[in-house]
């Protein structure tokens, strides 16, 4: 699916809050610019701070995308709820025809078996996640 056509599908989604969902068929957009791509981590004072996003990861690294949100509000409700769960939970901003998307992506995963463990354990929990690069 191109850019244009996750473009054209954000704007037919109600002005409401809800939920991107993903799917196992989605594909990721591109990558944002520096300039529109900012990361949040949760700090031991439980603050969202900023992390420098001009590092690429890891070659060959990858996520699972739990959610993606236009509001801000809910992604940080699911990703408390991932923190909770055990997993490293980072939104990221991204910028899609002038739409702020908020995904909210748990990982690194050092191997396979890793993430499908973790993707049966959010299948139990009722939470659909797309694996991502």
């Amino acid at each position: 699916m191109s850019q244009d056509q996750i473009g054209s599908l954000i704007n037919q989604l109600p002005a409401s809050s809800a939920p991107v969902k993903a799917n196992n068929e989605t594909k990721t957009a591109a990558p944002a610019s520096p300039a529109t791509e900012q990361k949040l981590a949760l700090t031991s004072k439980g603050k969202d701070i900023p992390l420098n996003t001009a590092q690429p990861t890891a070659t060959g690294s990858r996520y699972l995308q739990v959610g993606a949100f236009r509001n801000a509000k809910e992604a940080d409700s699911i990703r408390a709820r991932m923190i909770l769960m055990g997993y490293n939970a980072e939104i990221t901003k991204i910028t899609v025809n002038n739409v702020e998307i908020n995904r909210v992506r748990i990982g690194p995963f050092k191997n396979d078996d890793e993430l499908n463990r973790s993707r049966t354990e959010l299948s139990k929990a009722k939470i659909s996640s797309t694996i991502v690069r």
